[in-house]
């Protein structure tokens, strides 16, 4: 009894390694080998080989004809392959840097002669530095630091900066900068070879203002809000853990009030709901992605 139990063991054993993959014929007569790793109501998740390469990928059920587990009697999945997406790649940091233009319109009070100023001020560059650790494949937590400048020199100018009647004369330049820190949803959208992705951020926190210029004299203007920045962009793997990235951004914020410091003398100015300074921008940007 007990040479036959061991018998029917082994031979259970041996019948299972038999059939260890799976055929799926679709609705087009194509039959794939393959292994089925996950059957949902409206698809069918599956690892298959080829040119030598392990792929994931899934198909809709409407476009599926049958499926059969265990058809083949020899598995093409080596029995140590382990689903990246039971291994997935946990911390993502990455360095990216381009164009930026702000969206806020040009207020109608300023004059004339410095309107092309202020629109060439709307321009500038920036950078960022984006650090996410993933809960799993599709979804993680981290933070967001991002940094606007623009600077320009408008060269002389003639103003009665005292509004005495009498005119001043000096220079006029701003150095602008805008940035932002704050905690960052991720998601994130392997391609089926798992070497590129699609991913978005979105991240809420501190947006700061300031612009450190000259108008005839030293005017420094500083505040501060709360700021939203969203990204959306595609990374290209590059190396084994390393993506170069391209990205779309935007940042949505308003200051209500500033502080001015003139001569050594600040003071807050509250700005009314047509005078708000508006730091919405867009960013084009191109970077690095480390990811592991």
């Amino acid at each position: 009894m007990t040479k036959i139990f061991i018998a029917t063991i082994f031979a259970v054993l041996f019948v299972n390694s038999l059939f260890g993959q799976d055929l799926i014929v679709t609705s087009k007569g194509d039959s794939i080998n393959c292994k089925i790793t996950k059957e949902r109501d409206d698809f069918i998740y599956f690892t298959f080989l080829v040119d030598q390469e392990i792929r994931e990928t899934l198909l809709q059920k409407s476009d599926v004809k049958t499926f059969s587990k265990d058809y083949f009697s020899q598995s093409l999945i080596p029995s140590d392959y382990r689903s990246p997406g039971k291994n997935y790649e946990k911390i993502r940091i990455s360095v990216n840097g381009g164009y930026s233009y702000r969206f806020a319109k040009i207020s109608e009070s300023v004059p004339s002669e410095y309107r092309d100023y202020m629109k060439k001020l709307k321009s500038g560059n920036h950078f960022s530095i984006d650090a996410s650790y993933f809960l799993n494949e599709s979804i993680g937590l981290g933070i967001k630091y991002s940094q606007f400048n623009s600077k320009e020199d408008f060269g002389t100018v003639n103003y009665d900066f005292d509004q005495d009647g009498r005119i001043d004369v000096g220079q006029m330049n701003d150095n602008m900068t805008i940035s932002f820190i704050g905690p960052l949803v991720a998601s994130y959208i392997p391609s089926a070879n798992k070497k590129n992705a699609l991913f978005s951020n979105i991240a809420i926190g501190l947006l700061s203002y300031k612009d450190v210029g000259t108008m005839i004299i030293p005017v420094v203007l500083k505040g501060s809000t709360l700021g939203l920045v969203g990204d959306v962009g595609y990374q290209i793997g590059i190396a084994k853990n390393l993506s170069v990235a391209f990205t779309l951004s935007y940042t949505l914020g308003m200051l209500s009030k500033v502080e001015q410091t003139v001569n050594g003398y600040t003071n807050t100015i509250e700005l009314d709901d047509d005078n708000r300074e508006n730091l919405g921008r867009i960013d084009f940007s191109v970077g690095l992605v480390f990811h592991k």
